[in-house]
């Protein structure tokens, strides 16, 4: 197993997220504004209160996607960083077997094998980033679920890893496609996981353990479920954690979760949190067939 570092932290990378999150809050209201304000007949974007209130929803999501993206920052650079160090260890060795005086050929070729699949791994690594960056319309289309979760995951890797949290994956691989928007359920699960992460952080190695489950459900859904073995959630708080700018940690904005049940709403399913010592579930219905 490759050893993995701790993300960067301190006031410079708080401050240039503030920033950044300002920044962005600033030209989401300029863009409606010269949207809803632009001369002409077009009604594509935002110019009525009901388009106004839609255009803005699709850019709170797109926010929120980006700021979770760069809680990830360390661990993606990690996921690209490291097959890019296998491939030069790879070439090297290569380089080495060539200047042989009888060429390893069987040696060459295997390490050829792995340079193509640590390329590959770089590359789903970045087409999974490029994907949740872009701020594409929102199209609903048949996909598979598993496999879109499946493709997610590498960002968090690092995170995950350094946490100290034993993630664990129970996904059916026999589900019918779920039709909705891949990018957006994505985001979902992905600020589930994270959060679930960051709930188990303070424990011991060993200790922490994520689930996260998808499975058929009934009437033709999907259910997704993100299981911790924390100390749970207040009784008091577990009623509120879906409510905007609500958040259970000191330094929470708390639009993450109100940001995910919008958007599992808008896909025609629902979301909802149990929890107990050592037991807290977050899960998500969603219609395979959409709403």
């Amino acid at each position: 197993m490759t050893s993995h570092g701790a993300p960067p932290t301190g006031m410079a990378f708080q401050q240039d997220a503030i920033r950044l999150v300002r920044e962005t809050a600033l030209a989401i209201e300029r863009r409606i504004l010269e949207d809803r304000h632009a001369p002409g007949t077009d009604a594509s974007h935002c110019r009525s209160d009901a388009a106004v209130a839609q255009c803005l929803q699709e850019q709170m999501v797109h926010l929120a996607r980006m700021a979770t993206l760069g809680t990830l920052s360390a661990s993606i650079a990690h996921e690209i960083r490291q097959p890019l160090t296998a491939i030069r260890i790879e070439a090297g060795a290569i380089q080495r077997w060539l200047n042989r005086d009888a060429a390893a050929t069987d040696e060459v070729s295997e390490a050829i094998q792995r340079i193509q699949e640590q390329s590959e791994r770089a590359e789903q690594v970045i087409r999974s980033l490029r994907a949740l960056m872009r701020r594409d319309p929102v199209v609903a289309r048949p996909f598979a679920l598993g496999q879109a979760l499946r493709d997610v995951l590498p960002l968090a890797e690092c995170t995950v890893h350094v946490a100290g949290v034993n993630l664990q994956l129970d996904l059916d691989a026999a589900l019918p496609p779920l039709h909705g928007d891949r990018v957006q359920i994505q985001q979902v699960v992905l600020n589930l996981l994270l959060n679930a992460v960051e709930a188990r952080r303070e424990l011991p190695p060993g200790q922490a353990t994520v689930l996260l489950r998808v499975r058929p459900g009934p009437c033709a859904t999907a259910i997704v479920e993100v299981i911790d073995n924390g100390c749970g959630i207040a009784p008091d708080a577990l009623s509120r954690v879906f409510d905007p700018f609500f958040s259970t940690k000191d330094d929470g904005m708390g639009i993450g979760l109100a940001i995910c049940r919008s958007i599992v709403e808008l896909h025609g399913g629902t979301i909802g949190a149990t929890s107990a010592p050592g037991n807290t579930v977050l899960t998500v219905v969603l219609p395979l067939q959409g709403p």
